[in-house]
């Protein structure tokens, strides 16, 4: 039967929703086939219901509101759905929620119908990645050394990398695990799916990376930061007890621990312990970390560990491992999260390596011996008073501009050549505040950048928000400038 608009108000709403009251149902100012169409895409997990994550999330991606409006206690129906809809566009009549809800369905649905289309090259891209790199990249981000990669893990191996996940893929939260073979499909969908990204091509970079380092290992610190959800093992100590934790580390032969907190399920520490590797100078395939219940008078209690596997060249490494108990068993106990550093020795010069060679002659001329570079000052300095735009003009950005390349140049020993202007009053275009020319003006200031440079960046301007996926960020919004040309779409 096809679906059409719906002409009358129902008697009785089953829709309770979170800000305490029943809504009123009325007819939808579209077809019923565009929600329907909506209602498919926010069900990414194909169930015939959308649960709250699938439905905040495609709303922040459009940037609506619709906080307090999902149903209590339960998913929601396809007729839920629309109830809920409708109650948002009455409260929020000038915003358009409908009709930008189905303009973004429909702009995500080309893009991967564009993307399949070219899926065949793309796969043939991914073809130039060997099984040995996926392999390798696996174990590289498998910090745990569990043998599976946890969402997180995931996660911090796209950061690594400059990609961010995309809203459609990031059901992978809702995933606990991923095998060996469920991380390479998930690659091959990436990439066939967001092509733009070259993922193939950082993949290899990152590997070919970490096989590169020539130094002799001499020591590895593990800074020990801190410990959350842990077991409460003191239980018998009455309902204000609670375990007093401290971490083991092994190293080899080599075991280390530190102090005890008292009392706490999640504890700070903040300490370092360091492991020698001489006279080897091999690193250990993984560490193993222990959490311990410090008891008085009795055997200290386990409360669970995890092993940290440490690629060789990955350098500083801080991430948050969850406990498992001994054995096999998967069951969550805890999490720490540590800082593990591996300290090298630079490569013996060809001096030192040389055969002996007959004594040279010794010439007496004076060495004179040039000078290392200064320390470098640099500075961006941008002003956007918007003069172009039809609304939003601001007045005083470029003098805020100017003023502050007069105070480093004046009062802090910047050069002016050093010192680069973004702003709308100029006619070069090359100087003008867009894209493009700030992206540039970053790379210049970062361009050669060595310890005790001082870079210097200054924006005025306008401040705005973008949607993001980054858990880091609560409110799924990221900060952002305004340059000239901001892309409002």
């Amino acid at each position: 039967m096809k679906e059409t608009n719906i002409g009358r108000r129902s008697k009785s709403c089953n829709v309770h929703l979170s800000h305490g009251y029943t809504p009123s149902y009325c007819a939808p100012p579209v077809p019923l086939s565009d929600l329907r169409e909506l209602f498919n895409f926010m069900d990414t997990d194909h169930s015939g219901y959308v649960n709250e994550k699938e439905f905040y999330f495609v709303l922040r991606a459009t940037r609506c509101t619709g906080v307090g409006f999902f149903p209590q206690n339960r998913d929601m129906s396809f007729s839920d759905f629309t109830v809920v809809l409708l109650e948002i566009c009455r409260l929020q009549p000038l915003l358009n929620v409908l009709g930008g809800l189905i303009d973004f369905v429909r702009e995500q649905v080309a893009q991967e119908q564009a993307a399949n289309r070219s899926s065949a090259h793309v796969l043939r891209d991914l073809s130039t990645i060997s099984k040995d790199d996926i392999r390798r990249l696996f174990d590289l981000i498998d910090y745990d050394a569990s043998g599976v990669l946890t969402a997180d893990e995931i996660e911090d191996f796209m950061k690594s990398v400059g990609v961010q996940l995309h809203w459609r893929l990031y059901a992978l939260k809702d995933v606990n695990e991923l095998t060996y073979a469920e991380f390479e499909n998930m690659l091959l969908a990436y990439q066939r799916s967001y092509p733009q990204y070259s993922l193939d091509e950082k993949i290899i970079k990152l590997v070919e990376d970490t096989q590169t380092e020539t130094r002799v290992p001499c020591r590895i610190k593990v800074t020990i930061r801190s410990a959350r959800d842990l077991a409460n093992l003191d239980l018998d100590e009455g309902p204000r007890g609670k375990s007093d934790p401290y971490v083991e580390v092994m190293c080899g032969e080599q075991k280390k621990r530190t102090k005890h907190r008292v009392n706490t399920l999640n504890p700070s520490w903040e300490e370092d312990l360091s492991f020698d590797l001489a006279p080897t100078n091999t690193v250990p395939n993984k560490l193993r970390v222990v959490v311990m219940d410090k008891d008085f008078g009795k055997l200290d209690d386990f409360i669970g560990q995890t092993d940290v596997r440490i690629p060789p060249g990955r350098g500083s490494v801080t991430h948050e491992y969850r406990l498992r108990g001994r054995g096999k068993s998967s069951k969550a106990l805890g999490f720490v999260t540590l800082t593990i550093n591996t300290e090298y020795q630079e490569p013996p010069t060809l001096a030192a390596t040389a055969p002996p060679q007959a004594a040279p002659k010794i010439d007496v001329t004076p060495l004179v011996v040039s000078p290392q570079r200064s320390r470098r000052k640099m500075a961006l300095i941008i002003g956007i008073n918007y003069s172009s735009w039809k609304q939003g003009q601001l007045g005083g950005c470029i003098n805020d501009a100017k003023n502050t390349q007069q105070l480093l140049t004046k009062h802090f020993g910047f050069d002016s050549k050093n010192v680069l202007m973004l702003t709308d009053d100029t006619k070069e275009s090359s100087k003008l505040p867009n894209t493009a020319n700030i992206r540039r003006g970053i790379r210049w200031l970062l361009a050669d950048a060595q310890a005790g440079d001082i870079l210097y960046l200054h924006y005025s301007g306008h401040g705005s928000q973008v949607a993001t996926t980054d858990p880091d960020e609560d409110d799924h919004m990221n900060e952002c400038l305004v340059p000239l040309d901001m892309d409002w779409k």
